[in-house]
């Protein structure tokens, strides 16, 4: 029996797998709208996704408004704050609406599932026009 015959009647499970040949550095242009695909791959496909920006005061967690995050408290609000923040998540998805300066620097991605969990980092450079 061939590796293909026994996953046709099986399923592999795998935990989140983030593509290798993704870039890590993202190029910006400030006052440009954004959006940065890191959706990984995994099986089972329900994956819980939580993105954190390095600051100068610590970490800090980017709002996420996927429909899979276990941890959207936003309930029927989601679509009302999802159009007034400037910078938020859906799943694997960044989405910068305005991209500041202030936006340059390293992010981390996680991604969890039932089988186990990873993470990747991404480095975003701001280009804007001297002043």
């Amino acid at each position: 029996m061939t590796l293909f015959e026994l996953t046709q009647n099986y399923f592999i499970l795998d935990k989140p797998v983030f593509e290798e040949d993704l870039p890590r550095t993202i190029e910006m242009i400030e006052g440009r709208k954004a959006l940065v695909n890191m959706t990984s791959k995994a099986n089972p496909e329900r994956v819980i996704y939580q993105w954190i920006k390095d600051t100068d005061n610590g970490p800090r967690q980017i709002r996420n408004f996927g429909s899979t995050n276990a941890n959207d408290i936003d309930g029927d609000n989601s679509m009302f704050n999802k159009v007034h923040e400037r910078i938020f998540t859906t799943d694997g998805v960044l989405n910068i609406t305005k991209v500041l300066r202030s936006d340059a620097g390293f992010y981390t991605i996680k991604a969890k599932n039932d089988e186990g969990a990873s993470q990747t980092k991404i480095s975003v450079d701001v280009l804007y026009e001297p002043r």
